[in-house]
Parts: C-alpha cells; sequence; structure tokens
C-alpha cells in the first residue's frame, strides 16, 4: 500500500484524499493549522481553552494578554499541554504530501 493509503488508513481523515473534481489536490486539513500563526503546526500544544495552538505562539499570545485567540475568555491557567497524537498526524501528512524540510509552512505556499 502507498504511504497515503496507509495515512488514510490510520487516521481516516477524508480530508487528506486528493479531490479531482474541485482541483484541490491534498487541501490540507484545518486542525493542522495554527489559529494564530495560520501555519501548520510543528508543537501543537491545547490551551485552556481546550483550542490547539503552535506552542510558541499560544505561549507568547497568553503572557502578553492572558485571554483565548479563538473565545476572548480570561485565561484560568497558563500551562499548555503537548497533543502528541496531532503532531504525529502532521508528521505524517507532510511526508506522504512531500511536504520537505520543517512541517511549518506557509498557508500562501500550498494548495
Amino acid at each position: 500500500a502507498t504511504l497515503r493509503t496507509k495515512y488514510n488508513y490510520i487516521y481516516n481523515n477524508d480530508d487528506t484524499k486528493d479531490n479531482e473534481d474541485d482541483g484541490q489536490e491534498n487541501k490540507i486539513p484545518q486542525k493542522f493549522i495554527c489559529p494564530l500563526t495560520k501555519e501548520i503546526m510543528k508543537d501543537p500544544v491545547i490551551a485552556f481553552d481546550q483550542n490547539v495552538y503552535e506552542r510558541e505562539a499560544i505561549e507568547k499570545h497568553l503572557k502578553a494578554k492572558g485571554t483565548s485567540p479563538v473565545t476572548g475568555d480570561k485565561a484560568y491557567i497558563m500551562n499548555v499541554f503537548p497533543n502528541q497524537e496531532l503532531k504525529k498526524e502532521i508528521e505524517a501528512y507532510c511526508m506522504v504530501n512531500n511536504i520537505e524540510g520543517h512541517p511549518n509552512v506557509l498557508l500562501s505556499t500550498r494548495k
């Protein structure tokens, strides 16, 4: 089986399938994108608001503003927690889709 097939089987993620009908080949799954940086995350973490962010971006945001960037709620805890499963998914996606180098790729460089 191909890596793409293995990825689709392991993660059962329809976002990774090629979609010839709408011309959006290899569309990046939204859950891989940090709401702060708008880039594919390299070190995804879960914050107090249960949203996932790039570690460096959310730590900086929490230190500066003390609120959720998504909901605007006041942060009641400043700790963030690694999301290892999502990190593995992102790494697999980048490998399958030949995203070379570091997985932190600007959205504007991808379809």
